[in-house]
């Protein structure tokens, strides 16, 4: 994804009203309800702030994907659980490793730079309302890796040359 298109939708999503903000919600939700349903799902892990940040980010990386003229295909169930498998299995290792910091984080990202850029918004959109603990933060950027990697793992660019199926 182009860094113009993300600070794009960034800057959008900082200039919405409640309203467009709801609907731009149900939009997620009618195009990725099964992401949706599974980050609706983990609302009793994280603060009400930090819950509601985890659904703006993923409509930012919609919007951005938009305005790079990238399409979404619908994330699967199955799809999903392989990418929270693979990220939960990155995140134990470093962990096991004592690298379960920043550095650590954005290194077994899909994308670093989209990485840090989501996550640094995070931290500013939260302010004082960011949780300290280091566990909470590593959960925390895990589900935005999960985010990310799940909507770049469904991206088509409609640009690309088919693939040769005949076999």
């Amino acid at each position: 994804m182009h860094n113009d298109a993300l600070e794009s939708a960034i800057r959008e999503m900082n200039l919405i009203g409640e309203n467009q903000w709801q609907e731009m919600l149900g939009q997620a939700m009618d195009e990725q309800p099964h992401l949706m349903a599974f980050l609706i799902n983990i609302s009793d892990d994280f603060t009400e702030e930090v819950h509601e940040q985890l659904l703006r980010i993923t409509v930012i990386l919609a919007i951005a994907f938009q305005k790079a003229g990238i399409n979404i295909d619908l994330i699967t169930p199955a799809g999903l659980d392989k990418i929270i498998e693979d990220k939960v299995e990155a995140y134990e290792k470093l962990e096991d490793e004592d690298e379960l910091d920043i550095a650590g984080m954005r290194d077994v990202a899909n994308s670093p730079i989209v990485f840090q850029r989501v996550r640094k918004w995070v931290q500013e959109e939260l302010g004082e309302k960011m949780p300290i603990l280091d566990e909470t933060q590593a959960n925390i950027s895990l589900m935005v890796d999960v985010i990310i990697s799940a909507l770049e793992e469904h991206a088509v660019d409609p640009n690309a040359k088919p693939k040769d199926t005949d076999a």
